[in-house]
């Protein structure tokens, strides 16, 4: 991922890092003619804080077909979503739907690709998987190199919508 949110990427806007990675999921967001689409972030935990510290809003989660995936955003600290997110921005179902994270399945903030500053094969991060509704929606696995270009974001409007973002 982090070779992916260099500024050099179109949909990173010129950013870098974190402010990158929010900067694809809100151009994901308005190309899918989502509502707020400015207020979409990318679910990543790093050395400032942990993924739910960067949401002010708080309501029930919907996946962009209509159906909740939590009742709330600290719910997802819990680990267990009430159905997996496994969806793009359109609704369209994700083929390989792991998505980066950085973040344990209690919430807290894991080891995430430098802070998502890295290209190097050897920084890694924790990864979750979109087609899982229990701890493994967040933590998955260990992802093998920040370089791996195969792997999504979670993208979660600070309101009550939230979609896989696709990389390919």
């Amino acid at each position: 991922m982090a070779s992916q949110l260099r500024s050099s990427w179109p949909e990173a806007g010129g950013s870098t890092s974190l402010q990158a990675a929010d900067a694809i999921c809100r151009t994901e967001a308005k190309s899918a003619g989502l509502a707020r689409s400015e207020s979409f972030k990318a679910w990543l935990s790093s050395s400032f804080g942990n993924a739910r510290s960067r949401f002010a809003e708080d309501g029930p989660l919907y996946r962009p077909d209509g159906v909740r995936v939590i009742a709330s955003l600290a719910g997802l600290a819990s680990g267990v979503l009430d159905a997996p997110i496994e969806l793009d921005a359109t609704g369209a179902p994700t083929l390989y739907n792991e998505a980066w994270t950085g973040t344990r399945a209690n919430g807290d903030a894991s080891f995430a690709c430098n802070d998502w500053t890295s290209s190097a094969d050897q920084a890694g991060g924790i990864t979750g998987l979109g087609s899982a509704a229990g701890h493994d929606w967040v933590e998955f696995d260990a992802a093998s190199g920040c370089p791996n270009t195969g792997i999504h974001l979670y993208c979660i409007g600070d309101n009550d919508s939230l979609f896989l973002a696709g990389f390919e």
